[in-house]
């Protein structure tokens, strides 16, 4: 009887894992009115946007069926969270959204808003993954010492289109760390990081690189920086600045770094107007190249020198 009671254990064993297989599902919902002991399907959405990534394939969607306010999530493979407007996710400890995901995954985040009521932490915090692309979300009040509303901490391709960040210390934050020669692209498109403490913030440690491009957005209204570009020893940092409005700020670009560190900005087609102390800070053998086609109107005494860049 023995090898009868074996077989009738694999079985049930294979039973078991086919089941939990087929609960994955490549679209799962949820909604303020659901239950997390459901399926998560459109008509028994989960109420909690973790149960319903757990019960959704790699690659898969997850979507938010109202506006309903929503617990932090930690998400650590391929997958799209889309919401409708006004859905939040409400931080009251710790980050918002937590990207760990795998070293080939793509995540995507559309449409979410994530509002701090009390955390010290950040908004959306990108560790690692191959691929994240943030459209048309929010991050608010973020604004704990060195916090962001959007963290990128770890490398990879990031693109960044038609968001907010707001009331942070910084609205966008890129730092890699002491990731060796690692790098991160980001790609931000049609952003608003104002009122922050600093706009937008590229940052390196020992050797790392950051690539970036800016365009059609506004680092206005910030405390201290509009758009700071600082590599530290070994590091590399690039900037493309085209068709912004960096205006109203303490200093408006502020491009440093330290004496092995790289940095090399170029602006075009952009304004930088009306911040109270300087419209550009150039330091520590930084080039910020400029097309000539730019209007700085307004500012305090520059720091440094903008290098021509003709035409191609």
């Amino acid at each position: 009887m023995k090898p009868i009671r074996f077989a009738l254990g694999v079985v049930v064993f294979g039973a078991f894992f086919a089941t939990a297989s087929i609960a994955q599902s490549t679209r799962t919902f949820v909604s303020g009115q659901g239950k997390d002991k459901g399926s998560c399907s459109q008509t028994a959405p989960c109420r909690t946007l973790t149960q319903a990534i757990s019960q959704t394939s790699a690659g898969g969607v997850v979507v938010a069926l109202d506006s309903a306010s929503y617990a932090p999530i930690t998400i650590t493979k391929a997958v799209t969270v889309e919401a409708p407007a006004g859905a939040a996710i409400t931080v009251t400890s710790g980050d918002g959204i937590d990207i760990n995901a795998g070293v080939t995954d793509v995540v995507i985040l559309r449409g979410l808003t994530v509002n701090n009521q009390g955390s010290s932490g950040n908004g959306i915090v990108f560790n690692t993954g191959a691929t994240v692309h943030i459209e048309k979300c929010i991050a608010n009040g973020f604004n704990a010492f060195g916090m962001s509303g959007i963290a990128i901490l770890g490398t990879g391709s990031i693109f960044v289109k038609d968001t907010i960040a707001r009331d942070n210390y910084n609205g966008l934050a890129v730092d890699v760390g002491t990731a060796g020669t690692a790098t991160a692209n980001v790609d931000m498109d049609q952003l608003h990081l104002d009122a922050n403490r600093i706009g937008l913030s590229l940052q390196t440690g020992v050797d790392g690189v950051v690539n970036g491009a800016i365009r059609n957005s506004s680092a206005s209204g910030n405390s201290d920086v509009g758009m700071l570009v600082d590599a530290d020893v070994g590091g590399n940092i690039s900037l493309d600045i085209e068709s912004c409005l960096v205006t109203d700020s303490t200093i408006g670009v502020v491009a440093e770094s330290s004496s092995s560190g790289t940095v090399a900005a170029s602006i075009s087609f952009s304004t930088v107007s009306h911040n109270t102390v300087g419209g550009f800070n150039i330091a520590g053998g930084s080039t910020v190249n400029s097309r000539g086609n730019n209007t700085l109107i307004g500012n305090g005494p520059n720091t440094g020198v903008l290098t021509p860049l003709a035409g191609q």
